[in-house]
C-alpha cells in the first residue's frame, strides 16, 4: 500500500522520517506534487546519512531528480525550491531526466550569490550523478557570467578528462576518463585546493590558471550551462542528481556517494 504524503505536514515522530525530509514532502506537495511512504523513507535516510557524515552542512541545495513523479523531482531536497523543465527534457520515473544535447536542460532557480549558505567565493563544491556514459565537452551543471565567476562541472570531455570551474578559469582535469557515470565532484577549499572527484574517490588536484571569489549571479542549470543568461554547451545525458554547496573534505565527498549511492541502489537507478 502507498500512503501519499501530500496534504497535510506528517509528524517525524509519527513517521520515523527527518525533519528535513518531512519539509522536502510538504515542498513537494506545495508544487503539486506527492510523495509516497516508501520514498519519503528512504530520503529520510538519505538525509540522516549526509548529516551523520557532516556532509549535509556543507551542501547548500540537492536535487534528486531520479523520482517518482516530475513535481518530485524538480522540488529540490534542502531548500524546496521549484527547478523548471525547459525545452522538454524527458523525465523517466526513478530514471532521472534525459537531456537531448541540443536545447533541453533544468533551470533550478538556484542563485549562488543569492542562495548560498555554506558556499562562499572562495569555498565551494558542485556536483552531478550521471547514469549515462558521455564523452563530450559539454556540462552537466553550472554556470558563468564572467570571466573567473563561475561554478560548472563536465564529467567527461571529448578528450577524455573532467572540466571545472569553481570561481576560476576554466581547466581541464586529469586524463584517461573513460566513463563518467556515477557521482562526479569538484570542490574548492578556502586553502586554496582544487580537485575532482569520482564516485567517492580521492582527489585528482588541479591548479587554475586564474581564480577568483566572486559567486556567479546567474541561476545553476542541469543539463547544460547557463552561460552569460543563456543556455550553452548542452549534455546529451541522463542525470539522476545534482547538488551544490561549500567545500567538502575528501571524507565528506566519500559519504555523499555513499549515501548516494544507497539510495540509487534502493531505487533501481544506481550505475
Amino acid at each position: 500500500m502507498s500512503i501519499q504524503l501530500a496534504h497535510r505536514t506528517p509528524s517525524p515522530a509519527v513517521f520515523g522520517l527527518d525533519a528535513a525530509a518531512v519539509a522536502w514532502t510538504v515542498a513537494v506537495a506545495g508544487n503539486g506534487g506527492t510523495v509516497s511512504a516508501g520514498r519519503a523513507v528512504l530520503v529520510s535516510a538519505l538525509v540522516a546519512a549526509l548529516k551523520a557524515s557532516g556532509a549535509w552542512s556543507q551542501i547548500d541545495d540537492l536535487w534528486l531528480l531520479t523520482a517518482e513523479g516530475a513535481a518530485q523531482a524538480l522540488t529540490s531536497l534542502k531548500q524546496g525550491r521549484l527547478a523548471t523543465a525547459v525545452n522538454s527534457p524527458t523525465f523517466t520515473t526513478d530514471q532521472g531526466y534525459a537531456f537531448d544535447g541540443a536545447t533541453s536542460y533544468i533551470d533550478t532557480g538556484f542563485v549562488p550569490s543569492s542562495h548560498a549558505v555554506a558556499m562562499t567565493g572562495a569555498s565551494m563544491s558542485i556536483g552531478a550523478y550521471e547514469r549515462t556514459n558521455v564523452g563530450a565537452t559539454t556540462y552537466a551543471i553550472g554556470d558563468a557570467n564572467g570571466t573567473n565567476q563561475n561554478l560548472r562541472l563536465v564529467p567527461r570531455s571529448s578528450g577524455n578528462q573532467y572540466v571545472a570551474s569553481l570561481d576560476s578559469a576554466s581547466t581541464n582535469v586529469g586524463s584517461g576518463i573513460t566513463d563518467s557515470r556515477g557521482l562526479t565532484v569538484a570542490n574548492r577549499t578556502a586553502g586554496g585546493a582544487f580537485g575532482v572527484s569520482r564516485n567517492g574517490g580521492a582527489f585528482t588536484t588541479f591548479t587554475p590558471g586564474t581564480n577568483a571569489t566572486v559567486l556567479p549571479t546567474l541561476g545553476i542549470y542541469i543539463g547544460a550551462q547557463n552561460l552569460n543568461a543563456a543556455a550553452a554547451n548542452f549534455r546529451a545525458s541522463t542525470i539522476g542528481a545534482a547538488f551544490v554547496g561549500g567545500e567538502l573534505a575528501a571524507q565528506n565527498v566519500a559519504d555523499l556517494y555513499a549515501a548516494l549511492q544507497t539510495f540509487m541502489t534502493a531505487i533501481g537507478a544506481n550505475v
